[in-house]
């Protein structure tokens, strides 16, 4: 199911007129237990990185099914995380 809302999402935001430069989960699960995704637009069309929906959705289930939402430094440490300071008017 989550695989299937973040490639929904992706493929509704560029006809909102916005480019998604990340794509990312957070290291807290919500007031549920639910977990959430986390997106990075930009507003109007840009060059963006190559975006795997799943391999996001992969490493959310892996981190937060140990137990590991407590610690942003310990799901920081289980993958890269790209923390940018790009401007979306210079894309």
């Amino acid at each position: 199911v989550h695989l299937e809302v973040l490639e929904s999402f992706l493929d509704f935001v560029p006809g909102a007129g916005f480019t998604v430069m990340g794509l990312d989960y957070s290291p807290i699960k919500g007031p549920e237990g639910n977990i959430e995704y986390l997106g990075y637009l930009c507003k109007g069309t840009h060059p963006a990185p190559e975006l795997n929906p799943a391999a996001v959705v992969e490493l959310s289930h892996g981190a937060l099914a140990h137990g590991k939402e407590s610690s942003v430094l310990n799901i920081l440490s289980l993958r890269p995380i790209h923390i940018g300071t790009a401007d979306c008017k210079r894309h």
